[in-house]
């Protein structure tokens, strides 16, 4: 049924052959198949059908595209259609020539986008501060942690077992954020009185980081900060001296 003029549905005058209309049939996209339209009144499918014609052309209006932010602003998808969407990916594999061109599209326009826009300085900042705000808020970083499955790295795990080790029940591995100073989660907490963190750093991800600055921001509140470095774990020796000389401090 054809509801905008001079449109073509894409399978006019396709015909399918017998073995194509049995490998159909074997993935069931013909015996008991449910139309995608199905329960839509013709108004409703006629507005879906014009959307999506947009969208394939790459090119939505601005006034359209200001009314589809109004109208989904503050609405959630259900889960029931997050869990089909997922179990349709599944198993989903990209072929070699889609991901070669993804990686072109990338190296040419790196900032590049949904829509072919891009994001601006002034855009980017303001990202930035919205992002920085949002993680002030103890509980958007806990749902965070929750979402996101955050787990200890091994670095943080071998650290913690030798702290158990050496000092039973003083501390306490912060991985799930029950402790947060201004939107930063320490690795391990004090727990027996003591204003006292230490951080795990890796090598590579902090590599760039100067540990100095995370020592002032948690002294600002009280917090004296250890930083061991994940090459430290390799001389578990002098790392116990490292440990001993700043919790007997």
């Amino acid at each position: 049924m054809t509801f905008i003029k001079g449109y073509t549905p894409w399978n006019k005058g396709k015909y399918y052959t017998e073995e194509e209309k049995r490998r159909y049939k074997i993935k069931g996209f013909v015996k008991g198949m449910v139309a995608w339209n199905k329960g839509l009144t013709k108004k409703t499918d006629s507005r879906m059908m014009k959307l999506s014609l947009s969208l394939a052309n790459r090119h939505i209006p601005k006034k359209v595209r200001e009314k589809i932010s109004l109208a989904m602003k503050g609405k959630k998808k259900p889960k029931e259609i997050g869990q089909k969407i997922s179990k349709a990916k599944m198993g989903h594999l990209t072929s070699d020539k889609a991901k070669e061109k993804m990686s072109q599209s990338h190296k040419k326009n790196p900032t590049r986008y949904w829509l072919g826009k891009h994001r601006s300085e002034e855009t980017i900042k303001k990202l930035s501060k919205s992002v920085k705000k949002l993680w002030e808020n103890p509980d958007y970083v806990k749902n965070w942690i929750q979402k996101n499955l955050i787990k200890p790295t091994i670095p943080e795990q071998k650290l913690n077992d030798l702290l158990q080790k050496t000092f039973p029940n003083e501390y306490k591995l912060n991985v799930l954020g029950d402790v947060i100073i201004v939107g930063k989660i320490p690795d391990f907490i004090n727990i027996n009185g003591q204003k006292k963190i230490i951080e795990m750093y890796g090598d590579y991800w902090h590599r760039n980081d100067n540990p100095q600055d995370r020592i002032d921001l948690f002294a600002k509140y009280g917090y004296q900060t250890l930083i061991i470095w994940e090459k430290e774990l390799k001389n578990i020796d002098n790392l116990k001296v490292k440990l001993k000389e700043f919790c007997n401090a």
